[in-house]
């Protein structure tokens, strides 16, 4: 099954702005690009339906049964996508904002070892509620809050996004170095 990593990119080329949103499939120590979206807002974040479309994209491609898990960091969390992904049945583990309303009443329970709360209710703006497992570990400033849905480990599952940002630190500054090249 394959783990499919969402992260965003930009650099500068001459005077242009590049802005990558990508996704990044993984089945244990090998990945690669699997799908990429040119975002056309000067280096901003991607918004909810452009996750949906990347993602859609992807999971028609592989199929919904071979999707392990899909992860994304703190700007990929909006009540739009999560609601996307529990319609479709989609496993996910996705880092999240400790100022967000369903957060607060957890996070004077978290410890350094990692806590996991079940069924944690989420109010979308619709009105409709979702449910996620929200596990939270105290770091030394700040917290690692993670909402998921059908993942067994949640702290092991969010690790292996880290490959996408291996792909786009080679990508920028360890080796190819594409702010330097001539492609267009």
């Amino acid at each position: 099954k394959i783990n499919l990593s969402l992260d965003r990119t930009n650099w500068k080329h001459g005077k242009s702005y590049v802005n990558a949103f990508a996704a990044f499939g993984s089945i244990g120590e090998i990945g690669s690009l699997v799908s990429i979206k040119m975002l056309d807002n000067k280096g901003g974040n991607s918004k909810g339906r452009d996750r949906i479309e990347l993602a859609k994209k992807v999971v028609m491609q592989y199929g919904k049964d071979n999707i392990e898990n899909i992860t994304g960091d703190r700007e990929f969390f909006s009540f739009e996508f999560v609601s996307w992904l529990h319609e479709e049945g989609l496993p996910y583990t996705i880092r999240v904002r400790e100022n967000l309303d369903f957060v607060q009443g957890y996070l004077s329970r978290a410890t350094k070892r990692g806590e996991t709360f079940k069924n944690v209710g989420i109010m979308m703006p619709n009105g409709n509620k979702h449910y996620c497992d929200l596990s939270i570990k105290k770091l030394e400033k700040e917290y690692l809050i993670l909402a998921s849905s059908r993942i067994k480990s949640p702290f092991l599952a969010y690790r292996k996004r880290w490959q996408i940002e291996t792909f786009f630190k080679m990508l920028k500054t360890g080796g190819f170095n594409i702010e330097d090249t001539k492609i267009r």
